[in-house]
C-alpha cells in the first residue's frame, strides 16, 4: 500500500475545497460531499463515485509528474504532432520555459518519452497501477476489475489526445462519457454488495488518492 505522510510536497493536488450536498436515491439520505479544484486534466465532480474516478486517473497522471497541468500536455502534444508553428503565438516562451524545467525534472529519460512509457502501462494495467487500484478498493470496495478498465480507457484516450489524433474538446467530451459509463457500473456493482451512497468512504478515498504519487 502507498503510504501518506505530512509531506507538503505530495499534496500540489488539492486546491480549493467545496462541500456540496447530494442524496442517495436507495435511501435517499443527505450525503455530504467535499470535491477539491483540480488541475484541469480532468472535470471535477459532485457525486462521490464520479468524483473518486476522476481523482483517481489525475492521481495516476501526476505520478508522472508532479507539476502536471493541461498546459504540460498540449505541449507534449504539440512535440509528437511536430506543429509547433501552430501553437507559436500566444504562451511561446511559456511553452521553453516548461521545456527547461521538464529537462531538469528527469534523467536518463525525456518527459515525453515517460508520459508515452506511463501511460501505456495504465492502459495494460501493470502491477503498479493495480496496487494503487487494490489499495482503493480495500478503502471502497469499489470493483478493483472495473478500475483497472476503467484506467486503461482512460490512458487510451490520453494516448490519441497526446499523438494528435482528437483535439481537446473531444478528449474532454470523451472522457466525461468513460466517467460515466464507469460511475454507472460501480454504483451497480457496490449496491449488488450493500455499498449505498451513504455508506462510500469518499472522505478516506480522497485522503488516499493525494498521496499515491
Amino acid at each position: 500500500m502507498f503510504d501518506c505522510d505530512d509531506n507538503e510536497e505530495k499534496l500540489k493536488s488539492i486546491f480549493e475545497e467545496e462541500v456540496t450536498y447530494s442524496y442517495d436515491p436507495e435511501s435517499n439520505i443527505q450525503i455530504s460531499n467535499t470535491t477539491y479544484k483540480m488541475r484541469g486534466l480532468v472535470n471535477n465532480y459532485s457525486d462521490p463515485i464520479s468524483s473518486v474516478l476522476a481523482k483517481l486517473y489525475e492521481s495516476l497522471l501526476i505520478r508522472i509528474y508532479k507539476e502536471i497541468n493541461i498546459d504540460v500536455l498540449l505541449d507534449v502534444r504539440v512535440e509528437f504532432a511536430q506543429e509547433i508553428e501552430d501553437f507559436e503565438e500566444g504562451g511561446f516562451f511559456d511553452r521553453l520555459q516548461r521545456k527547461d524545467k521538464l529537462k531538469d525534472a528527469f534523467v536518463g529519460e525525456s518527459f515525453k518519452e515517460r508520459i508515452e512509457r506511463m501511460l501505456f502501462e495504465i492502459q495494460d494495467k501493470y502491477i503498479d497501477n493495480v496496487i494503487i487500484y487494490e489499495d482503493l478498493s480495500n478503502i471502497t470496495f469499489m470493483n478493483v476489475a472495473l478500475l483497472s478498465n476503467y484506467c486503461s480507457d482512460m490512458a487510451e484516450l490520453e494516448m490519441e489526445f497526446v499523438f494528435g489524433d482528437i483535439d481537446l474538446t473531444t478528449r474532454k467530451t470523451k472522457q466525461n462519457e468513460i466517467i460515466k459509463k464507469y460511475a454507472d457500473l460501480m454504483t451497480k456493482d457496490l449496491i449488488s454488495i450493500g455499498i449505498t451512497l451513504d455508506k462510500f468512504n469518499y472522505q478516506n478515498a480522497c485522503d488516499y488518492l493525494k498521496c499515491v504519487y
